[in-house]
């Protein structure tokens, strides 16, 4: 596959920086993006074209290089490694599902960008052409006689892109029914690195529970002696949901008055349901006055997320 290209792109900044750079994401509510009018929907189809959902692992780079590979988290660390073709040369931004998980395969990598092509590196390139390379380059990797380079490490693919017009349907049939945690636009005239390269869609759920404790903070924060999290569980299934996301009174207040609110209701809210009855991500809403013990039962979670 030739590149668009003559000339040698120079190496990317992220490769001074401690290899730590994600991509650039912006949020968006689904409350905000279903209430978007039909002319606001079509400049967002017109300014990002394509539509992926979110997978629920980490995000991880793929190097691959001189006979070997190495999967790096967003802080450096090593995740995965292994020995591969020597002729093999290609950086691959993707989705780790680095630890067991109810909707993906431990050890998939869902690769949906490429940043090094052989002997090039293409991050200034726009997305719509780092796609194809991410095919192709997938497409070497995975090739009948190349399958061993997976074998008994991880299982490579490439994530499926649709048309952005096509979300609602993604979001009614993945979202709501199956519990993905969101979906991703994407801007095909965006270089990787731009600020507004991607619009990221979670759901956002609320589930009682009942407060069963806290969780005092990082000894090494700055809320060092404070409570740091409110801990609940539902009342027909036992579970310990730690959520975060307290303002400095709330902290003061727990730290002080703990006990008295052990017992009480309170809401949390999250990006998805877990199996378990937690929810992903967890933030303490509001306590709840006007709720009951017996309403912080396992029938919040949908049907179709609860175990059987």
């Amino acid at each position: 596959m030739g590149l668009i290209h003559e000339e040698r792109i120079q190496e990317p900044l992220y490769k001074e920086r401690g290899l730590r750079d994600r991509g650039s994401y912006n949020e968006l509510t689904y409350e905000h993006l279903s209430n978007l009018t039909i002319g606001e929907l079509a400049e967002l189809y017109e300014e990002y074209p394509y539509v992926e959902l979110k997978y629920d692992g980490i995000w991880g780079r793929l190097e691959i290089h001189n006979g070997s590979w190495e999967i790096y988290s967003r802080t450096g660390k090593v995740k995965a490694s292994g020995k591969c073709k020597p002729y093999y040369d290609f950086t691959l931004i993707g989705e780790y599902i680095h630890g067991k998980h109810r909707l993906h395969t431990k050890g998939d990598f869902i690769a949906y960008d490429c940043l090094k092509y052989e002997d090039y590196y293409i991050h200034d390139y726009k997305f719509q052409y780092r796609r194809k390379y991410t095919t192709n380059a997938v497409g070497t990797l995975c090739g009948d006689e190349d399958r061993e380079f997976l074998d008994g490490k991880i299982s490579l693919q490439k994530s499926t892109m649709w048309d952005s017009y096509q979300w609602e349907s993604l979001w009614n049939n993945h979202i709501e029914e199956s519990g993905w945690e969101g979906i991703v636009f994407k801007k095909g005239s965006a270089y990787y690195d731009d600020k507004h390269a991607n619009i990221r869609v979670k759901k956002e759920c609320e589930v009682d529970y009942v407060c069963i404790g806290f969780d005092m903070a990082d000894p090494e924060s700055k809320y060092a002696g404070q409570v740091g999290a409110v801990r609940g569980s539902l009342i027909d299934r036992p579970c310990d949901v730690k959520c975060g996301g307290l303002s400095e009174e709330e902290r003061d207040i727990y730290t002080r008055l703990g006990e008295a609110y052990i017992g009480k209701v309170f809401t949390a809210k999250g990006n998805g349901w877990f199996p378990s009855g937690s929810v992903r991500h967890p933030k303490f809403s509001r306590w709840r006055e006007d709720k009951a013990m017996t309403d912080c039962g396992y029938s919040q979670i949908p049907e179709g997320i609860r175990e059987s």
